[in-house]
């Protein structure tokens, strides 16, 4: 199934990053951001052409939009057009419907490893995979 995923239009980290470098773009959390990648690759995966990214079994999955106009819904909801883009990945496997998400990563990306369980909704047409391969 082709999905949608929003990334870093220079980095082409995933979403949870994005956010947090949108929302807090002072030069200190910038250097955070490249910290908190380095430190925990796994977690902060660039999403190249062509590499197939598998989520932890920790979390949901990977979060990805079923069509273009529900990413785009999530870059105006989190104001976050200008530093992200939208990029085409092909899901792996059977699209799960996250009833929940680790909400809050984008503010507090500490929250991926140190939650135990999922806490928040997802918006309308998030779907999760446990892999995906970049298509774009």
């Amino acid at each position: 199934m082709t999905a949608f995923k929003v990334v870093g239009k220079r980095t082409r980290w995933g979403s949870n990053i994005t956010l947090y470098r949108n929302n807090y773009p002072l030069n200190e959390h910038l250097v955070d951001a490249r910290r908190l990648c380095r430190e925990h690759p796994d977690y902060f995966p660039k999403y190249s052409k062509g590499a197939t990214i598998t989520a932890l079994k920790s979390t949901p999955g990977i979060m990805c939009f079923k069509d273009r106009d529900y990413a785009e819904d999530f870059l105006e909801t989190y104001d976050i057009r200008l530093e992200a883009k939208i990029i085409r990945v092909r899901g792996i496997g059977r699209p799960r419907r996250s009833l929940k998400i680790f909400s809050g990563c984008g503010d507090t990306p500490e929250y991926l490893w140190t939650l135990e369980e999922p806490i928040g909704s997802p918006i309308t047409g998030t779907v999760a995979f446990k892999s995906v391969k970049v298509l774009d």
